[in-house]
């Protein structure tokens, strides 16, 4: 999977477990990467943080979801001296474990910073609820019929 962040002037590359990103705009870019898991990736999705939850600094949450977890890292976006866009990945240490859903849309609210996903083979929509105190719960928020 690929695509483009264009708030962030980054594109996006995921190839087996690992998620690379990097200035579409400049020549000759730094390739910046999370490899930190060993699942394969199924779904990215860039959104707001909630407000309140993460330190200043992190403008967004990288939504990445595998095979097996999903995963929330805090990413900053920051105005470099180049006329680019600076983004640096924080490991948040949140994560949820997602077995079985085989998850392959994930939405986010910009406003509110909600985060729903939904599984290739479900009908269903979750949210995916976290705090400052590292707690992270999914529930149902849509059933089929």
């Amino acid at each position: 999977m690929m695509g483009l962040f264009a708030e962030l002037g980054h594109a996006w590359i995921s190839i087996d477990n690992a998620l690379y990103l990097w200035d579409y705009s400049h020549p000759n870019p730094e390739l910046i990467g999370f490899e930190e898991q060993p699942n394969s990736i199924t779904a990215v999705k860039l959104v707001a943080p909630r407000p309140g939850v993460f330190v200043s600094n992190i403008n967004y949450i990288l939504v990445v979801a595998t095979t097996t977890d999903i995963f929330l890292i805090g990413l900053s976006c920051q105005p470099n001296p180049a006329g680019g866009k600076a983004v640096t990945l924080y490991q948040t240490r949140m994560s949820l474990s997602i077995k079985g859903m085989d998850v392959n849309v994930i939405e986010g609210s910009m406003a509110s910073g909600r985060i729903f996903f939904s599984g290739r083979h479900d009908h269903d929509v979750y949210e995916i609820t976290y705090q400052v105190y590292y707690v992270l719960v999914y529930y149902k928020v849509f059933a089929d019929c």
